[in-house]
C-alpha cells in the first residue's frame, strides 16, 4: 500500500516527545517533594553564605607586592633618610659648639691670622623697621635677640662692622610689633 501525500503519518507517534508523553510521569509525594525543596534551599543558602565570605574577603585591603628592585629601592630610601638625619643631627651639634665656643671678636676664626687688637666683636647688628635691633656674628653665625640674656653685653662692645638698617615704620603698638617682627623658627 502506497501512501498518499495527504494522509497522516504514523511515524509521529515514535518521536521522543511522543514517547516522553506516552511514558508514566514520576510519581512523587508531598513529603518528598518538600524534601526535594528544603535540599535545594539549603544548598542554595550555604552557597549564597560561601559567595558572602568569599566577597568580604575580596574586599579586605590586602598589602601591594612588591618586586625585589622596590624592596630594595625602599631600603636605600630609608639608609639614605637615617644618613640624612645623622647628618642633621652633627650639624646641629657643631653649630651649637661653635656659638658656645666663639669669641664673637672679630679674626677669632681658626683660619684669621690675627684678632683684632682693639677687641672689636664681629656682629654684624641690624634695625628693623620698627626699631628692632638684630644681631650676626660673622664667625658662627649666631643671631642675638633683643631677648637674650646676654644681648646688652654684646651690643654695649663695639663692633667691627658697620651697622645696617631697613628703615623706619610707624607702629601702634611699637613692643608687639617688635615681637612679631623677629624670625621665630630660628632659636
Amino acid at each position: 500500500m502506497a501512501k498518499q501525500p495527504n494522509e497522516p503519518s504514523s511515524e509521529i507517534s515514535e518521536t521522543p516527545v511522543a514517547k516522553a508523553k506516552e511514558a508514566e510521569a514520576p510519581t512523587m509525594s508531598t513529603e518528598q517533594l518538600l524534601k526535594l525543596l528544603a535540599d535545594v534551599l539549603a544548598k542554595s543558602t550555604a552557597n549564597s553564605e560561601a559567595q558572602t565570605a568569599a566577597i568580604l574577603e575580596l574586599a579586605k585591603p590586602k598589602e601591594a607586592v612588591k618586586s625585589a628592585r622596590q624592596i630594595a629601592e625602599e631600603k636605600n630610601e630609608e639608609q639614605f633618610k637615617k644618613q640624612q638625619r645623622e647628618q642633621e643631627k652633627w650639624a646641629k651639634a657643631n653649630e651649637k659648639w661653635a656659638h658656645d665656643n666663639c669669641e664673637h671678636i672679630a679674626g677669632c676664626n681658626a683660619l684669621s691670622e690675627m684678632k683684632d687688637l682693639a677687641q672689636r666683636t664681629s656682629i654684624i647688628w641690624h634695625r628693623g623697621d620698627v626699631g628692632q635691633t638684630t644681631g650676626i656674628c660673622t664667625v658662627c653665625q649666631r643671631i642675638f635677640k633683643e631677648s637674650d640674656p646676654d644681648f646688652t653685653k654684646w651690643r654695649k662692645l663695639k663692633s667691627f662692622n658697620k651697622d645696617s638698617a631697613s628703615g623706619q615704620r610707624t607702629v601702634l603698638d611699637p613692643l608687639a610689633a617688635r615681637e612679631k617682627s623677629y624670625l621665630h623658627d630660628i632659636d
